[in-house]
């Protein structure tokens, strides 16, 4: 065990639940200045101490310098968070920078960090060990560069903080100096003990003492806290309160000697404090003595009194009068907790001032009272300008449509500021001209109805105001050389035009005429131009919302083209509805739809509307030099605004058809290649497009292109799906007669096999009579003759045996059941005995599935493998045949619909056999295939055949990999079940 129980920790223990018990305490109190610094500096000190105590009771040297490093965290952070404690306590919080503490908090923050790294290098302590020599180990060790750095931190902080302590103490009354005074030996018994130990004057070598007299520190805080409340009073509520209001304080003690005294009553009676405090206040205040005389056993007063002040005593007297002052005096006893006197506080609240200025109101109220007489006539006024000013933009800023807007200002103006003509001119789209918008009087009224525009910087003062961007004030009109006389606005005799601007964009102006000279004041401008102002961003704003209204119900088109668009299969209709959804946005009077084939080099015009007068395919023509055939050059939009013939001929367009005064045209593209142009033009109008209308043509443009494209596709999918049906159905055709064909040759097969059968059987028969009867006497090559005969009936019969087996696959076919492929191959292999001794060949069969299908024909279809792997062997080498299965997924058998969700096999039949050329694969499986000579190898070429046909009945596949004299493999692919 590493720890063992020494008489010292107990002490240890008792101070840190005494310094948790504290700082709990100050945490309560943590809104008391001061209380959160005595909250770290209390876990600081409850850190220390569990830290030594676990060191002195570690029995191994490992174990104590942990100890030792952990207790590193309280050394560390005690001194700082010492010296913030007393600061907070003493007043000066304002040394409490972020900056000052940062700084002070990088050495603790370096001693951690080599605490915990003093192996790496020894700037600590350079050597650790165990003194064993008293009654228990202690830890012995040499201190480094850094542990003196650190120390002399500390001690430079405990320094500052005693220093100020003790000036706290000096300066403070009796409550206070008792808490200082707990304060104070709070902090000296640790610095004590800290520098007997590291003296070396402690009585038990290598023991510090420093941790222990924190158990005196904490029952001096503890008193402290519990007898003097030292987080409740703070001697700086006295620095920060007392000494800062502007009252007069003074502090007696119980036998009237002046304790302390504030600034403001310093200045009051022209003393210092040095020579006032610890003096009888009968011998400093001699000029007031009967006031001391009058007030001397007074605990308690509260009255008005009067002083004059001496010159020079820094209260002097204003504008030459008496140094007379008026003070409420306010007397009240001093007591400690247990209600003895302590002294009296004497406070002097000046009311000079008070005095002053209630003579000063009344003299004000009689000077205000005059001048909101005179002013009440002009507010009225503006009141009324004001209730009008809201109103009107009240009306402004609820009403979006434009002409209503606009209407509803200039009626509104007339009304409430009582001006016979007031109008609204707005900049046309060129910024040439101020047209006229709105009008109240009925000689503008008529104006308007004649489409009243002004043209900016001539004669006029809306011309005027609107090239200048400034008001305009027509004092008298019969004498101003801009004014432009109306005669239709005869009775005006002063004008005012007003911009109505919206940042540094002129809309138009605001013009208001009186039948008054001089009508306008200062006040009305500025008014009127707040009025224009709001007028302006209405304008402005309704503006926007219709070209918001616009945009939406473009894209609400645009949107419902692409929808629609795309729905219809033919070209003709795409075109229909193209031009009834684009004349939603643009002016289609005279519309027309040109498609271009590239292979022909011609032009269609499916629609063309003339006039509204939609007609459709009207003609073609070979691409030349007109206008479309200049878009389809060019891929690019061209919008003509005026002047069309001139434009076109600057550009090299032949005329074609009716001249127009406007037109816009845009290429029809799918990709990079040009299918068409969408063209609208005005026979009669110039300036109808404009380049939102162009960008609006391409975008229908756009979507008309895909359409075509698409309804393109549609008619051509529906004719490739016609050829498609009719090639179904001529396939079906073929199909049945081939079926029915097949049919007959396999009928025809099964008849000629059985039909030759007969005719065979007698020439075998007759071959076998002649050779016992007559073979003697046949000679030599009567007998050659007569063999050659037998063999070729006997190669006959093997192939009409072959051909009636490979026709019974599907005539003879019998019911799919379950098989065990392992005992069909037994049965083989059983057939095929003889053959395997005579070749001296050996099969190995591993395990094998049970499937559903012909057990017949799965027979066959092994005899076949197995019998070909054993005949086709190498002359020098013993045939061995491997028969093994491979189970496949769904996934891994190939796609087809045959194949069950149970999966499929894979059943291989290797040899190391002769081989074959991989390039005669599908020749192999041909009926009467052969790739040796009868006189190599037997056999009729039929087998290979039957097993594929075989194979495919059961819903499946066969195939082989071979190399030329390495052997094959047969790969025959078998679904589980079967459909």
């Amino acid at each position: 065990m590493n720890w063992k129980y020494t008489p010292y920790v107990l002490p240890l223990f008792v101070a840190a639940v005494v310094s948790v018990a504290l700082a709990v305490y100050a945490w309560r109190h943590r809104g008391t200045r001061g209380a959160t610094a005595f909250v770290v500096l209390m876990l600081a000190i409850v850190e220390w101490l569990l830290g030594y105590a676990l060191e002195l009771g570690s029995t191994t040297l490992p174990a104590k310098v942990f100890w030792a490093k952990v207790e590193y965290l309280g050394i560390a952070i005690l001194p700082l968070s010492l010296l913030v404690f007393i600061l907070q306590y003493t007043g000066h919080e304002r040394w409490l920078s972020f900056r000052n503490l940062a700084l002070l908090a990088v050495v603790p923050a370096c001693t951690l960090l080599l605490v915990w790294t003093n192996q790496a290098h020894g700037l600590v302590w350079t050597s650790t060990r165990l003194d064993a020599s008293g009654p228990f180990p202690v830890l012995d060790m040499d201190y480094g560069l850094w542990f003196w750095v650190h120390l002399t931190y500390a001690y430079l902080l405990l320094l500052l903080g005693t220093i100020w302590l003790i000036a706290a103490f000096l300066r403070s009354l009796s409550l206070s100096r008792r808490q200082s005074g707990v304060l104070l030996i709070g902090v000296l018994f640790p610095w004590v003990s800290n520098g007997l130990y590291l003296a070396g004057l402690s009585p038990i070598p290598n023991l510090d003492l420093t941790p222990f007299a924190f158990v005196a520190s904490g029952i001096a805080f503890a008193w402290g806290l519990f007898a003097f409340r030292l987080l409740d009073v703070l001697p700086v509520a006295y620095k920060s309160v007392v000494e800062s209001i502007d009252d007069g304080v003074i502090v007696l003690s119980a036998q009237d000697y002046i304790l302390d005294l504030n600034p403001a009553a310093r200045r009051m009676i022209g003393v210092s404090a040095a020579e006032a405090v610890g003096k009888p206040a009968v011998q400093v205040l001699t000029a007031y003595a009967d006031l001391v005389k009058r007030f001397d056993s007074s605990l308690e007063a509260h009255t008005e009194i009067t002083l004059d002040f001496p010159s020079g005593s820094g209260t002097e007297a204003q504008g030459g009068r008496k140094n007379l002052y008026h003070y409420e005096l306010h007397i009240s006893p001093l007591t400690d907790q247990r209600g003895n006197l302590l002294g009296r506080v004497v406070v002097l609240h000046d009311v000079t001032v008070r005095q002053q200025a209630e003579e000063a109101l009344r003299q004000a109220h009689h000077e205000l009272e005059k001048q909101v007489q005179e002013r009440t006539a002009s507010l009225t006024r503006r009141i009324r300008d004001l209730e009008a000013l809201t109103e009107v933009a009240r009306g402004a800023t609820t009403v979006l449509d434009l002409q209503t807007l606009l209407a509803r200002v200039v009626t509104l103006i007339s009304e409430r500021f009582g001006f016979y003509h007031t109008a609204i001119f707005l900049l046309d789209e060129t910024g040439q001209f101020a047209v006229l918008q709105a009008a109240s009087s009925e000689g503008g009224r008529r104006l308007l109805t004649r489409k009243h525009r002004l043209p900016v910087g001539e004669k006029g003062i809306v011309s005027h105001v609107t090239s200048q961007g400034k008001p305009y004030i027509a004092v008298d009109v019969a004498n101003d050389i801009t004014f432009l006389s109306n005669p239709d606005l005869p009775a005006t005799r002063s004008e005012l035009g007003l911009p109505l601007r919206v940042g540094d964009k002129i809309l138009g102006v605001l013009d208001v005429q009186s039948m008054e000279p001089d009508a306008f004041s200062d006040e009305d401008v500025a008014v009127l131009q707040t009025l224009a102002d709001q007028v302006a961003i209405a304008i402005d704003n309704a503006q926007l919302f219709k070209q918001i209204q616009a945009r939406v119900e473009e894209l609400a088109v645009l949107n419902e083209m692409g929808r629609v668009l795309t729905m219809i299969p033919t070209v003709d209709e795409v075109l229909e509805h193209a031009y009834h959804l684009a004349s939603r946005l643009i002016d289609t009077t005279n519309f027309y739809v040109a498609l271009y084939d590239v292979d022909q080099d011609e032009i269609s015009f499916p629609l063309y509307v003339e006039e509204k007068q939609a007609r459709f395919h009207i003609g073609k023509r070979h691409a030349g030099n007109g206008i479309t055939e200049y878009v389809i050059r060019t891929r690019q939009p061209l919008l003509m605004e005026e002047n069309v013939s001139q434009r076109a001929k600057e550009l090299g367009i032949e005329p074609v058809g009716r001249e127009a005064q406007s037109w816009l045209g845009v290429p029809m593209m799918i990709g990079d290649q040009v299918i068409g142009v969408i063209a609208v033009q005005s026979h009669a109008t110039s300036r109808l497009y404009n380049k939102r209308h162009c960008e609006l043509l391409v975008s229908i443009a756009n979507q008309v292109a895909i359409a075509i494209a698409n309804a393109r596709l549609h008619e051509q999918a529906q004719q490739e799906l016609a050829e498609r049906q009719r090639a179904e159905e001529a396939l079906q055709t073929y199909a049945a007669k081939l079926e029915q064909s097949n049919r007959e040759l396999e009928g025809f097969a099964y008849i000629a096999s059985h039909d030759l059968q007969e005719p065979l059987r007698k020439v075998q028969a007759f071959g076998d009579l002649l050779q016992a009867k007559y073979g003697a006497e046949l000679g030599d090559q009567g007998r050659d003759y007569l063999a050659r005969m037998q063999n070729a009936t006997r190669r006959m019969q093997t192939l009409i045996n072959d051909l009636l087996t490979y026709s019974r696959v599907t005539t003879k076919a019998q019911p799919f059941t379950p098989v065990d492929l392992a005992l069909i191959v037994r049965e083989v292999m059983a057939d095929l005995e003889m053959r395997i001794q005579e070749v001296g060949g050996r099969v190995e069969v591993s395990e094998l599935p049970t499937i559903e299908a012909d057990p017949t024909q799965m027979r066959q279809l092994f005899q076949n493998l197995i019998g070909n792997a054993l005949k086709f062997h190498k002359r020098d080498e013993a045939p061995l045949v491997r028969v093994y299965a491979e189970p496949r997924d769904s996934q891994g058998c190939r796609s087809d619909e045959r194949f069950s969700a149970e999966g499929c096999y894979r059943i291989m039949v290797e040899d190391n056999g002769i081989g074959f050329d991989e390039r005669y694969l599908d020749r192999i499986f041909q009926v009467f295939q052969r790739l040796h000579g009868r006189d190599e190898y037997e056999g009729s070429g039929i087998g290979l055949a039957t097993c594929r046909k075989i194979v495919e009945r059961h819903g499946g596949s066969i195939t082989a990999r071979s190399v030329p004299g390495q052997g094959a493999t047969f790969i025959v692919t078998l679904p589980a079940k079967q459909h």
